[in-house]
């Protein structure tokens, strides 16, 4: 705060003929003749620094815009619970109440009637009084818990998620054996209490992270379940198959019921993406197409084409407006997915693309590819940024953490690395796959990163603990 000359006072005026501050009260402490000189400071910033103003806002803007639907979509889920289970207790009572008028209504019984007629001569009947009851305090606790925080420019997410995190740290990395199948595709539930992932034997697996038990196997599809996607509610699965199959299924998670085929694609289908509403879902295809589906009445209503070989891999902006697609065409390119159409063409690597991810912020794709190489693309000037190299084969998996100051990476080497970006050098290995690492997931809170393999194995690896190893329990 600038001061006035004369005390502590904050300076609101500046003589313009000497440069003296002052506070409102000592202004007749200047010269009287130049008071018409006295002009009110006012506070600016150069071009610079404005434009990293409008960036570091338009990030902030854009980070509490995801909050906020985040939030809508588990308050949605939990009115949706709630109304499902008021109906299954009204309609519970309905058919006692159907019991007692069919009797009301007839004059010959059958045997069970007339038992039960018996009954209501010799018994008693108490309909219990509902009393009102108050909201949980985990609900409570969900929606008062602080959401935004200002912190150092040096901070890390883990600095303001350390409560989060100390709730999981006493879980250690554990394996899941897939019974000699290649695994590949896997996802998390957003709550972090289910893995998910698609086999070689052409079932779909889910686990519980706590238990670490087998709580259910999805079966449908007559070829391998390349790839997964789960909706933001975690209620809907959709998964896609390989050869002899070529199919996109969705299904009722917990229910484990199917709900519906769709139809299009003729070769192996290696992505998938659902928009944040939940009403689009995306496809890649070894037939180079990629498809966009309606969820509601399960019809294709889009076909991008411009990839001249197999897109292996697509990933949404945030605001679910853009595509980017990898393929092994050796370029990525940007969809417009409201106008359907192609935005732009990146040509960077020398090799197929087998991966993309991009940062939160929507400002930063990353890829993958046989080449071993991770470019760091600005999404703005389409540019490559920087190019990291560690991993000793094709780069299969990809996805941004912790703010985007992460990125994760699975290869065909048989690791993970965890870059950090700022640093641009490998900040984590996780090694203990024994072949190709196919598929990534992180977990809600980025604590943990699940990892599908060709050796048949899903591993689940604590990646806070490896990040923040200050953080202790107590």
């Amino acid at each position: 705060m600038r001061k006035c000359k004369f005390c502590e006072g904050k300076a609101e005026f500046k003589c313009n003929c000497s440069e003296v501050l002052l506070c409102s009260k000592h202004t007749r402490s200047h010269s009287s003749k130049t008071l018409h000189n006295l002009l009110p400071i006012t506070n600016t910033l150069d071009p610079d620094k404005k434009q990293e103003l409008e960036s570091k806002i338009e990030s902030r803007l854009a980070s509490i815009t995801k909050l906020q639907q985040e939030i809508s979509s588990i308050s949605t889920k939990w009115i949706e619970d709630i109304q499902k289970f008021n109906s299954n207790l009204q309609e519970k009572l309905e058919k006692i109440k159907h019991k007692h008028t069919n009797l009301l209504d007839s004059n010959i019984y059958s045997d069970e009637d007339f038992e039960y007629i018996e009954q209501i001569f010799k018994t008693k009947f108490y309909a219990r009084q509902v009393k009102s009851s108050k909201v949980t305090t985990s609900i409570i606790d969900y929606y008062k818990q602080e959401l935004i925080k200002e912190l150092p420019e040096d901070a890390t997410t883990g600095d303001f998620f350390e409560a989060e995190k100390l709730q999981v740290e006493e879980i250690d990395d554990f394996v899941i054996d897939g019974n000699n199948n290649v695994i590949w595709a896997v996802a998390f539930t957003s709550d972090n209490e289910f893995i998910i992932f698609g086999c070689e034997d052409k079932s779909i697996q889910m686990w519980g992270v706590q238990s670490r038990t087998q709580l259910g196997v999805l079966k449908g599809h007559i070829g391998e379940v390349t790839s997964l996607a789960l909706t933001s509610n975690d209620e809907v699965l959709i998964s896609g198959s390989g050869i002899g199959d070529c199919t996109i299924r969705l299904w009722k998670l917990h229910e484990q019921e199917q709900i519906s085929i769709l139809r299009g694609h003729t070769d192996i289908i290696w992505g998938i993406c659902i928009t944040q509403d939940n009403e689009k879902a995306i496809s890649s295809s070894q037939d180079k197409t990629i498809r966009i589906w309606n969820l509601h009445d399960f019809s294709q209503e889009g076909l991008l084409q411009g990839h001249t070989s197999h897109v292996l891999c697509i990933a949404l902006t945030h605001d679910d407006k853009l595509l980017v697609s990898g393929s092994y065409d050796k370029t990525v390119r940007i969809w417009n997915l409201q106008e359907k159409w192609q935005d732009s063409v990146l040509q960077g690597h020398n090799s197929a693309v087998f991966s993309v991810a991009i940062s939160n912020d929507n400002k930063f794709i990353a890829t993958g590819a046989l080449d071993k190489l991770i470019r760091v693309w600005s999404f703005e000037n389409k540019n490559i940024l920087f190019v990291l190299q560690a991993h000793s084969a094709t780069v299969q998996s990809l996805t941004f953490v912790l703010d985007d100051k992460f990125l994760i990476s699975g290869s065909e080497d048989k690791t993970i690395k965890v870059w950090n970006l700022e640093k641009r050098k490998t900040e984590v290995n996780l090694n203990g796959h024994t072949n190709e690492v196919t598929s990534l997931a992180v977990s809600k809170n980025y604590c943990f990163v699940v990892s599908g393999s060709y050796d048949s194995s899903v591993r689940v690896w604590n990646i806070h603990k490896r990040l923040f190893p200050e953080i202790k329990n107590g």
